[in-house]
């Protein structure tokens, strides 16, 4: 019995006739007004490989609007903060006021001050100016990790990106430090860049990982000062 063969009308290769090889599909048969089951016009492989290029560029899309939506949101929430400290504080001046005095003549409060502005010294970034602006450049001038251009966070914060420790104690030089946005910046707080930007991240990209990673293993060599290369 010579088996019946099939074409499928994509990849033009033809196949056995049976669901080994063609998913089976309803169709509505409406002179008869019946449902009849029939081979699909496309073969299995075919089918597969066409799903696979549909999600992996419908996951693309989907992760970047995510990230955009989380950026947007995190911007959002930051300004609400913001206004309604400004507005307690308006409301509660002297109250507030108070209240730091006695914090800060606290035992707590003194150990707090000390401590914050040793911290403070040790993490102070000695870069000159030429530097900085390389290493913005080098990072198209967007947060390094979440990759918010500067204009956006100018216009928000009104500060110019944080010059980031990239590796929390590391050293205060170009080789350790990138562009970080004011968001970021405080969420990463005390953390090594590999302990907080990861794929648990939302803000985390793959391309900006490697980017940071190069640049505090080779790429700030380019940029960094002849002199501060002989210390």
């Amino acid at each position: 019995m010579i088996e019946e063969l099939r074409k499928c009308t994509k990849c033009k290769n033809s196949y056995p006739a049976s669901i080994d090889y063609f998913y089976k599909l309803i169709n509505r048969n409406k002179k008869k007004n019946i449902n009849e089951l029939k081979l699909t016009s496309w073969c299995k492989t075919c089918f597969i490989e066409s799903r696979k290029e549909f999600q992996k560029k419908n996951y693309n899309e989907g992760d970047q609007k995510l990230k955009k939506y989380h950026q947007d949101r995190r911007i959002e929430k930051g300004e609400q903060i913001r206004k309604r400290e400004r507005d307690y504080s308006r409301q509660h001046k002297e109250m507030r006021a108070e209240y730091q005095k006695l914090w800060q003549n606290s035992q707590n409060g003194k150990m707090k001050a000390r401590l914050y502005m040793l911290n403070r010294e040790n993490k102070k970034h000695d870069i000159k100016n030429e530097e900085w602006n390389k290493c913005k450049e080098y990072f198209d001038y967007c947060c390094a990790y979440c990759g918010m251009p500067i204009e956006i966070h100018r216009k928000r914060i009104k500060k110019d990106f944080a010059r980031e420790h990239a590796i929390n104690l590391g050293a205060n030089d170009l080789s350790n430090c990138i562009p970080s946005c004011f968001y970021c910046n405080s969420e990463k707080n005390i953390s090594d860049y590999t302990e907080w930007y990861n794929e648990n991240n939302c803000y985390y990209d793959v391309n900006r990982y490697q980017r940071i990673t190069k640049w505090l293993e080779t790429d700030f060599k380019k940029y960094i000062s002849e002199k501060r290369k002989d210390l």
